[in-house]
């Protein structure tokens, strides 16, 4: 493994001259993601896919406490605080949306995939030709934009503490950092400013489960542990593009009832 990283990133550096050395980490990400899909080499049981933000993190995974082996902090979080932890484990290097400053170009670890992807990226058309498939399915990441407005604070803290795949189409998945209970709660203290009482759904869930085949959901939602969303068009015209990154971006909505308040998913849906 080492010997291959070390090859793709001197055939980066030797590539571009200027610029390579920011697509050098693509290459290298790209070679590790598939390396990690032998099977030989990945330890017994599940682990996460290899993207720049599990290999950004991996030294502090190693070491990251268990959450189950840590107190419950009291109170409910310092978003202040927050927002300084945001910066401390640059969250704004995959994620828009964070409140803080843009990461620099050297930091970044999509736009820079974006840009090839899109043809924007300052290169050889022959460099770009051969990053491009490389790159594209590290090209998007969820932004934080909306997160006050559709996720509960016990959420997102439980999600940092111990992040699952969410979205079955996409390739980059959130890291398992090495963080605190208490850090975690300062982080959603800070994504969720206020909390909405939970309340219990009032709806018809059948004609909800009904309303969910014809209105084209499942052109982008998988809903695990229930009968397959049956397909059917969706009730706007969207460009392809569009469409795409929508499909690759869209959650299991089998973890909406643990995400979002009902208040929130009702708001959200108008």
């Amino acid at each position: 493994m080492t010997y291959r990283i070390s090859r793709v990133w001197a055939r980066a550096r030797r590539t571009e001259g200027k610029g390579a050395h920011v697509l050098a980490a693509a290459l290298l990400f790209a070679s590790i993601g598939a390396a990690c899909k032998d099977p030989k080499k990945d330890p017994p049981g599940p682990t996460p896919s290899a993207t720049p933000s599990t290999l950004a993190s991996a030294a502090s995974t190693a070491a990251a406490p268990s959450a189950s082996q840590e107190p419950a902090p009291t109170g409910k979080g310092d978003p202040a605080h927050g927002k300084v932890l945001m910066a401390k484990y640059e969250c704004n290097r995959c994620h828009d949306g964070t409140g803080l400053e843009a990461a620099t170009p050297d930091k970044q670890c999509v736009h820079c995939h974006t840009d090839i992807v899109d043809g924007k990226f300052k290169a050889q058309a022959a460099s770009l030709a051969r990053w491009k498939p490389l790159v594209a399915p590290l090209a998007d990441v969820p932004t934080l934009t909306a997160t006050a407005k559709r996720f509960s604070r016990t959420y997102v803290e439980t999600f940092l503490l111990e992040p699952n795949d969410l979205r079955p189409k996409l390739v980059p998945s959130m890291p398992r950092l090495g963080i605190t209970r208490a850090d975690a709660r300062d982080i959603a203290a800070y994504l969720v400013p206020e909390e909405v009482s939970d309340a219990k759904p009032t709806g018809d869930a059948s004609r909800g489960r009904a309303l969910l085949d014809t209105k084209g959901c499942g052109s982008c939602h998988a809903f695990t542990g229930v009968a397959a969303l049956q397909g059917s068009a969706i009730p706007v015209t969207v460009d392809q593009k569009t469409m795409a990154r929508a499909q690759l971006l869209a959650p299991d909505l089998r973890y909406t009832r643990d995400r979002s308040p009902v208040p929130r998913i009702v708001e959200w849906l108008k």
